[in-house]
């Protein structure tokens, strides 16, 4: 922060001080309007899973906020693992990170949270003792059990959370849901949060919506990154738009924002209004291909968006089918669609093309031949691609070699008609485990694929974009 302020002239540094301390002052009344003990509003640390990013700690986060926890408290450690020398790398980089934030805000442990291949991590690091001594709170969420934590540090609490029955971390603190959970949504889900937040606060949290905040107050920030090493896009070009939701297309001739991304790929904040819908439009110096990517209105701020992009030459292009006359798109979520989980509903994921020039697309199941049971990691899907393999101006919803044997991922034959310029909207509506009374509905341009690539970020939770009623308490 001193760095920052040396370049700024003296009124405008008393400005931003003041700024600061309002901002503080903000923070302290929200934590004592929810009764969280200050002395508990510590740094938190969230290690993500294989082929995850900081991203999956958004809800969690944003609910946190919501109930008085500090967001600048809430960091995320971001590695490549897909690399077995980054992963074992990984517990020396946490280390880094937990060293600064004890400086930055001067206390002697912070709150470490693992998911998945982060537990790995986690525990690795936490079989240090030097390093266990910087813990307060240990969470490990479906992933490596620990006996006893007490044995790495006598002050060290753990808090597990897994599906089913089996595992355990500590010796006290265990939560288990059932089969309702999947893997990765174990992390991002209410019940996931609200067994944190009363782990880290000693109190039931509040509410476990996401609240939406007014729309002067909403600002985003995030990192675009090469997928899954968690790079920065270095030296891109990211333009924010406004667009219109029934159409995606945009709604004013200039963007909300453009900015430069240095080596990190971070950006923001940016305002913006948290009732509408924008576009993420990334220019990578390193090709011609323009990568959009659309979400679904950012009803509180969000500081954990992550644009997620591949460079030139990597598998995910070499295997994508494109050309001028169909789009190809990934559709993301951070709560495993279920498509043959035993005993549950199953998701339903609609793709439509309304094309004037190529003519229109009826409304096709992209998940139908899809297998996603929401268990086991090589039939989970998070990530799902749709492009037309092969090229037939025809949707068959085969499966398509490759993205199935990618931790996570599938794709799907979907024929999408595209122009360039775009002519018409590709609608992407899901039914999350299959409720069509709360569709989650986003509306993309049809850009070609053969200069244009589409990313659709779904919510891993589904509520109403103006909802404030307080739920019942999560048991």
């Amino acid at each position: 922060m001193y760095k920052k302020l040396i370049g700024l002239g003296r009124t405008a540094r008393s400005v931003l001080f003041i700024l600061t301390l309002a901002s503080g002052m903000v923070l302290a009344f929200a934590a004592r309007a929810n009764n969280i003990d200050p002395s508990r509003i510590l740094p938190i640390v969230f290690v993500h899973g294989g082929a995850g990013s900081g991203a999956q700690y958004g809800s969690v986060a944003k609910r946190m906020v919501g109930n008085g926890y500090p967001a600048d408290r809430i960091r995320t450690y971001e590695y490549d693992s897909s690399s077995p020398d980054a992963i074992a790398a990984a517990p020396a980089g946490v280390d880094a990170l937990i060293d600064q934030l004890r400086a930055d805000y001067d206390v002697e442990r912070v709150y470490l949270v693992g998911h998945s291949l982060g537990t790995t991590v986690s525990t690795d690091y936490l079989s240090v003792p030097a390093r266990a001594a910087k813990i307060a709170g240990y969470v490990g969420v479906d992933g490596r059990s620990i006996s006893d934590c007490r044995a790495l540090d006598p002050e060290l609490e753990c808090l597990g959370i897994f599906r089913g029955s089996t595992g355990m971390v500590g010796n006290e603190h265990n939560v288990y849901f059932d089969s309702t959970q999947s893997h990765v949504e174990a992390a991002t889900s209410p019940e996931s949060f609200a067994a944190q937040f009363q782990f880290f606060t000693g109190q039931e949290p509040e509410t476990t919506l996401i609240l939406p905040e007014p729309e002067g107050q909403v600002e985003i920030a995030g990192r675009a990154i090469n997928f899954p090493q968690n790079t920065g896009v270095c030296g891109a070009t990211l333009q924010i738009w406004e667009v219109n939701p029934g159409t995606g297309q945009r709604e004013d001739g200039e963007p909300v924002a453009t900015l430069q991304l240095g080596p990190t790929g971070e950006w923001g904040p940016v305002p913006i209004n948290g009732q509408q819908h924008y576009e993420f439009e990334l220019l990578r110096p390193d090709t011609s291909l323009v990568l959009h990517l659309y979400y679904q209105p950012f009803i509180r701020s969000d500081y954990w968006v992550r644009l997620l992009s591949v460079p030139p030459g990597s598998p995910t292009l070499l295997h994508t089918v494109t050309g001028p006359h169909h789009a190809a798109a990934v559709i993301i979520r951070y709560r495993e669609f279920w498509t043959t989980h035993p005993g549950g509903p199953t998701d339903i994921l609609n793709i439509s093309t309304r094309s004037p020039s190529m003519g229109d697309q009826p409304p096709v199941n992209a998940l139908t031949n899809v297998p996603s049971d929401g268990i086991d990691v090589p039939t989970s899907v998070i990530g799902l691609h749709v492009h037309n393999n092969p090229a037939t101006g025809e949707s068959s919803l085969a499966l398509i070699p490759y993205f199935g044997t990618v931790a996570f991922q599938n794709s799907v034959d979907v024929y999408m008609p595209a122009t360039d310029p775009p002519d018409g909207t590709i609608t992407f509506s899901s039914a999350p485990r299959g409720d069509t009374s709360q569709l989650q509905v986003l509306n993309t341009p049809n850009w070609a694929s053969d200069t244009h690539r589409i990313v659709v970020n779904l919510n891993d939770y589904v509520q109403d974009k103006c909802q404030r009623a307080k739920p019942s308490r999560s048991k």
